[in-house]
């Protein structure tokens, strides 16, 4: 049986460098629309693949989108377009603007919570990789850890980089590594 690929996503939310980045030529909407395409390839790559989406904001970060979270009774059904497809877009759309919503405009920004997001990521991918029982090599919930999926971590930056953030990063990066967790260079295919 072939393996998936678990892809966690940590994308910079920062509005000011944001409003910087559309200066530059790359405006908000445009990146999430490439975002979305690239998001939807690896969904629909492997039937095995598995997905999370984490956004850094100003002073906090959360999940915006996990492929393991139950399915809202309440999508609508568009007959123009692909359901998986549809959910993810219009989950992390959503809630990148709800929160965007909630920042309001505050006289300074905080820095963006790369770290904690990427704290998430590990955790979230440590969650899902359960730890094998010590008296078989089945994991605890039964399942054969030769077919869970081989996670990797893709981050997405707009925000220049911080002094105060270079440990936590390489902490987390060393704790990745403990966990097999892979950051592709661009070389690799993701």
């Amino acid at each position: 049986m072939d393996k998936g690929c678990h892809l966690s996503v940590l994308v910079d939310l920062s509005p000011s460098q944001w409003h910087l980045s559309a200066q530059a030529g790359l405006p908000l909407d445009s990146f999430l629309a490439q975002l979305l395409a690239f998001l939807n390839a690896h969904v629909a790559s492997k039937h095995e693949n598995t997905l999370a989406v984490f956004g850094a904001f100003p002073g906090k970060s959360l999940n915006l989108y996990s492929s393991t979270d139950p399915t809202p009774d309440t999508q609508v059904i568009d007959p123009n377009s692909y359901p998986p497809f549809k959910l993810v877009d219009s989950t992390i759309v959503t809630r990148i603007m709800e929160e965007f919503d909630d920042l309001g405009d505050p006289p300074e920004e905080a820095p963006t919570s790369l770290v904690s997001a990427l704290t998430k990521a590990l955790c979230y991918i440590n969650r899902v990789n359960l730890p094998l029982t010590s008296t078989s090599n089945k994991r605890v919930d039964g399942l054969d850890p030769a077919i869970l999926p081989d996670p990797r971590i893709l981050i997405l930056s707009v925000s220049p980089d911080l002094s105060t953030s270079y440990i936590p990063i390489m902490n987390a990066i060393f704790s990745a590594q403990k966990l097999a967790s892979f950051f592709p260079s661009p070389q690799d295919p993701i």
